[in-house]
């Protein structure tokens, strides 16, 4: 895999575990890692920035569902 790839998808359960102030279950943490593409990886880093509770919560919970769009 990409090192660059892997950098941001570390950089999303980094910065989603520090906004919600818990670990990311194992479930939303293998949903990131099925993203691939800087495109999609900039877009969640944008998004988990920006949000907080319970919205970034059920963002990640959902974020699956974004992968057959």
């Amino acid at each position: 895999m990409d090192e660059g790839i892997r950098n941001m998808q570390n950089a999303i359960i980094k910065i989603s575990e520090e906004r919600l102030g818990e670990p990311l279950t194992d479930k939303m943490i293998h949903d990131i890692r099925l993203f691939q593409g800087y495109m999609g990886l900039e877009f969640i880093i944008d998004t988990v920035k920006t949000s907080e509770g319970n919205e970034l919560r059920e963002y990640l919970k959902n974020l699956r569902n974004g992968l057959s769009h």
